[in-house]
């Protein structure tokens, strides 16, 4: 924004590259564009560029770029493999985690109703039928209702909005 001075962040071609012959081999350096976000979702070894511009990744003397929008395997940014949380995490964060795991499920969960079940049908509808503004306008209902609602590999996901501290109408 405004209020940030990055008129001296920028160290020029030639530093940068005898900072690429510092590293090993294999490394790879994520370079994300101002107004830019790399999110990272383990879960689905999956990686998605958001904001309003991209992400380039510099690999072994090879550049790739990401532009908004795109998504790319987690793989590209290295090599990758899941926690197994038992043995890569200490005992006391292990057994807070379980804690925490174990908190949120005795807090049951509110089931959506039956007209935001209804919404969320026919948006999956229009977006088999790739008619994005009908599944954008039951969006907005369904967030009218207070529900969020978000696409996954497994279908579409709802999670109630926050109030914080609001009553909600």
């Amino acid at each position: 924004g405004a209020e940030l001075d990055t008129s001296r962040c920028f160290m020029g071609q030639a530093r940068f590259a005898q900072l690429l012959d510092l590293l090993p081999p294999g490394m790879t350096i994520v370079g994300i564009d101002e107004y830019s976000a790399l999110v990272i979702e383990p879960e689905v070894e999956m990686c998605r560029v958001m904001g309003r511009s991209g992400v380039t990744l510099l690999r072994d003397g090879q550049e790739r770029h990401f532009t908004k929008g795109q998504t790319f395997p987690i793989g590209k940014l290295g090599p990758f493999r899941r926690p197994e949380p038992q043995a890569d995490l200490p005992a006391v964060v292990w057994k807070g985690a379980l804690a925490a795991q174990t908190e949120a499920q005795d807090i049951a969960a509110p089931e959506p109703p039956m007209e935001v079940l209804v919404l969320v049908e026919k948006r999956e509808a229009a977006r088999a039928r790739r008619d994005w503004a009908t599944a954008d306008t039951l969006r907005e209902q369904i967030v009218a209702q207070g529900w969020q609602v978000a696409d996954t590999p497994g279908g579409p996901q709802l999670a109630l909005i926050p109030t914080n501290g609001r009553k909600s109408t």
